[in-house]
């Protein structure tokens, strides 16, 4: 199974109840999606977000520039997948904005591998494991998945692959 296909988007998810954090009012959540797909139509799902809209475009860009090198790559080595973009982000350097544009193809690659094989032996997809424990994360997992199947059809996308 090799990866055929990537997508990146960026989705603004307005809340229902803002909050406060550090001092800042919290009013929307930015996610910067992949989908990674395999020859076989198998899809992995990954995601970062983002608590206010600075530079969440260029991470979003950047994400989709380093996404098109996993195409080819084998499902099964994620590892691999990680250090080749690693690899292709050195020159600019170690650090957050390269780990958080690396991190939704690399959380995509092991939602990917684990759906590709047989979860009973391997584990459960990380996005069950993330539903399983709801009260840790500020938005279920569920609830993203949902908005990102629904806004392209209601032209909401901020921007992406379509």
């Amino acid at each position: 199974m090799r990866i055929a296909s990537v997508t990146v988007d960026l989705l603004k998810v307005p809340l229902v109840q803002p909050y406060m954090a550090a001092g800042n009012r919290i009013s929307e959540y930015w996610h910067v999606l992949a989908r990674v797909t395999t020859d076989d139509g198998v899809e992995g799902f990954g995601y970062v977000v983002l608590l206010n809209a600075a530079l969440v475009k260029p991470l979003a860009d950047a994400t989709r520039e380093l996404s098109q090198l996993l195409k080819g790559m084998h499902v099964f080595e994620p590892e691999a997948s990680w250090a080749k973009l690693v690899r292709a982000a050195n020159w600019v350097g170690p650090g957050g904005f390269v780990n958080c544009a690396i991190a939704p193809l690399d959380i995509a690659m092991w939602d990917l591998k684990a759906k590709a094989v047989d979860v009973a032996r391997e584990g459960v997809a990380i996005a069950k494991i993330a539903i399983s424990h709801d009260h840790e994360f500020p938005l279920r997992i569920g609830l993203v998945s949902e908005a990102a199947n629904r806004a392209p059809s209601q032209g909401k996308p901020i921007m992406g692959d379509h």
